[in-house]
């Protein structure tokens, strides 16, 4: 399933305290490093975790997932690196 939600997380809709999700008070989602939420077989990227809201990043984010889940490719090779993404700001 995939659910675009923007910048502001909107995860109240979703019921996650039911799957065992957890949020923090902004409504952001709870992952580890390699994307999985406490709800096994569920995972989360992008806007909704809280670490850089940009498209790319997010777009990159998934890539790395999906690549883990479907292609095979080893864990260490799929771990999103947040450090040292570059962006612009005034």
């Amino acid at each position: 399933m995939l659910f675009a939600i923007g910048r502001k997380p909107l995860t109240e809709s979703l019921d996650l305290p039911t799957t065992g999700i957890e949020t923090n008070a902004a409504g952001h989602i709870a992952v580890g490093d390699d994307s999985a939420t406490e709800c096994d077989g569920v995972y989360a990227v992008g806007d909704v975790i809280g670490k850089i809201d940009l498209t790319p990043v997010a777009i990159a984010a998934g890539r790395l997932l999906s690549d883990r889940l479907f292609n095979g490719v080893p864990l260490e090779q799929t771990l999103m690196d947040y450090d040292m993404v570059t962006t612009a700001s005034l």
